[in-house]
């Protein structure tokens, strides 16, 4: 009788353990298509502020202005 009971405790466990790996895999699932989903959200964002800017420009912009506060980018 304890030999079945052991088996049964194993079965049970073998059970619990791919509940446990089921739901963990779902939990992933859903995490990362919300990941996805604010991806996408943000990416739309973007497109819709507007056009971009060339980083050149941008990098240009703040030598310059740094420039004239005294500051080197090159420090």
């Amino acid at each position: 009788m304890n030999d079945r009971a052991d088996g049964e405790d194993r079965s049970i466990a073998k059970v619990d353990r791919s509940f446990f790996w089921e739901a963990l895999l779902e939990e992933q699932e859903k995490r990362q298509a919300r990941m996805v989903a604010e991806l996408k959200d943000a990416i739309r964002a973007g497109i819709m502020s507007g056009p971009g800017v060339l980083a050149e420009k941008v990098f240009d912009r703040l030598e310059e202005k740094y420039a004239a506060m005294g500051v080197s980018s090159h420090d």
